[in-house]
């Protein structure tokens, strides 16, 4: 099933490691990545422009099976909820600081980094999208909430 994005693309499935050669080559003109991958796969290379549209979080979080979560005792989950809150929180401190120097790595490289011209119309075209998974994910109020938070 092909879909047309509100943006008037094309989304197409591309494993990360033919990222490269499908912009070198022009099978795809554009990728929807983090600063890290852009910088980490050496697109701006083949890509030399890279629009922060700030629609990417990465974040750090800790999930638990629920049966094993369960058969854990109330002090043992208080344990380890503290350490998953404290690892996550470290994790994004450390994705705020690779994100920084993976935009100086691209900018070394030749990259052209541009904020997007209009935010508002950004997140006017993924709503769409994010109408689409909502129930699936907690519902507009989770998405939103996340949303507010960037």
């Amino acid at each position: 099933m092909r879909v047309r994005l509100r943006f008037g693309a094309v989304p197409v499935g591309l494993p990360i490691t033919e990222t490269y050669n499908a912009l070198a080559t022009g099978v795809v003109d554009g990728m929807d990545l983090t600063k890290s991958a852009y910088a980490g796969f050496n697109l701006y290379e083949v890509v030399p422009d890279l629009i922060e549209t700030g629609h990417i979080w990465a974040s750090g979080a800790i999930v638990f099976a629920k049966p094993f979560w369960n058969g854990l005792a109330a002090e043992e989950q208080d344990v380890l909820r503290d350490a998953a809150i404290e690892g996550a929180r470290y994790f994004n401190a450390l994705i705020v600081v690779d994100e920084l120097a993976s935009v100086e790595t691209a900018k070394a490289g030749g990259a052209r980094i541009h904020a997007a011209e209009d935010r508002d119309q950004w997140i006017a075209g993924v709503r769409k999208v994010w109408a689409a998974y909502a129930g699936k994910v907690g519902g507009m109020e989770a998405i939103e909430s996340v949303q507010a938070m960037g």
